[in-house]
C-alpha cells in the first residue's frame, strides 16, 4: 500500500540531520558501547579455540552486552525521532525491557535462521519484515510474541522501501568506514537515526492497543423501604 510507505531520503537525511547537530553526545555515546562490546568481544575471540570452558562464557556475555547495546541504541534513536534530548542514562534505562528484548531476538533470530534454510530468499524476506520488534517492544511495551505480529503489520506493503533503506544506510556506514573510520561517528549515527525514522512513520498507522477502562463497582441499589401500614 503507497499509503505506508516513507521516503528514504528523507530518513537519510533526518539521520544526518539529527546527528550533525548532536554530534558530541553521539561521539561519547559511541565509544562507551564499542567499548562495552569490546571489553568482552576481545577475550571471546582469543580463548576461542584455546580454551573451551571460558569461550563460551565469554560469548555469552558479549551476546547479552549486545542485547543491552541494542536496547539503549533503539531508546536513544526513539528521543530523538520525537523531538526529545537522549541522556547518557539511556544507556542503562532499558533494562526492564531486557527479557522481553532477549526472546524477541531469539524468536527473530530463529525465524531468519529457519529462512535462510529455504535457499535464503525467505530469510531475508522475514529479516526485513520482522526487524522492529524490538522497537515495538520498547515503544509500544508489548510482549515479545505481540511485537514480531506488529512488526509484521506496520512493514506490510512498505518491505522494498525498507530493503533499499537498508543498502543506504550499509552505504553510509561504508563511507564513514573509508573516512580512515573517524566518518563512523557521524555515519553510524546517521543509519541508526534513519531506522528509527522508519519505524516511526510506518508505526504511525498502528493505532496504540485499545484499553478498556476498568468499570467502577456500583453498589446495587437498595429497595426502598416499603410503606408504612395504614
Amino acid at each position: 500500500m503507497s499509503d505506508k510507505k516513507f521516503l528514504k531520503k528523507e530518513a537519510i537525511s533526518f539521520g544526518w540531520e539529527t546527528a550533525k547537530a548532536n554530534i558530541g553526545f553521539f561521539v561519547l555515546f559511541l565509544l562507551v558501547i564499542w567499548l562495552a562490546e569490546a571489553i568482552f568481544n576481545a577475550p571471546s575471540g582469543y580463548y576461542w579455540g584455546r580454551y573451551y570452558f571460558w569461550s563460551p562464557i565469554f560469548s555469552l556475555l558479549s551476546w547479552i552486552v549486545g542485547l543491552f547495546v541494542g536496547l539503549a541504541v533503539i531508546r536513544v534513536t526513539l528521543r530523538f525521532n520525537r523531538g526529545e534530548t537522549a541522556e547518557f542514562e539511556d544507556l542503562w534505562m532499558g533494562y526492564p525491557k531486557f527479557l522481553e528484548f532477549l526472546v524477541g531476538s531469539i524468536l527473530y533470530g530463529l525465524l531468519v535462521f529457519a529462512g535462510i534454510l529455504l535457499l535464503i530468499i525467505p530469510g531475508i524476506y522475514w529479516a526485513v519484515r520482522y526487524q522492529f520488534y524490538g522497537f515495538c517492544i520498547v515503544d509500544r511495551d508489548v510482549g515479545p510474541v505481540e511485537a514480531m505480529k506488529m512488526s509484521g503489520r506496520i512493514t506490510r506493503g512498505s518491505w522494498w522501501n525498507l530493503f533499499w533503506l537498508g543498502i543506504l544506510q550499509f552505504l553510509v556506514v561504508l563511507l564513514g568506514l573509508l573516512a580512515c573510520c573517524v566518518g563512523l561517528f557521524w555515519a553510524a549515527p546517521t543509519a541508526m537515526l534513519a531506522h528509527a525514522y522508519a519505524y516511526m512513520k510506518l508505526a504511525a498507522y498502528e493505532p496504540p492497543a485499545a484499553q478498556q477502562p476498568v468499570a467502577a463497582a456500583v453498589p446495587p441499589s437498595e429497595a426502598p423501604p416499603a410503606p408504612p401500614a395504614e
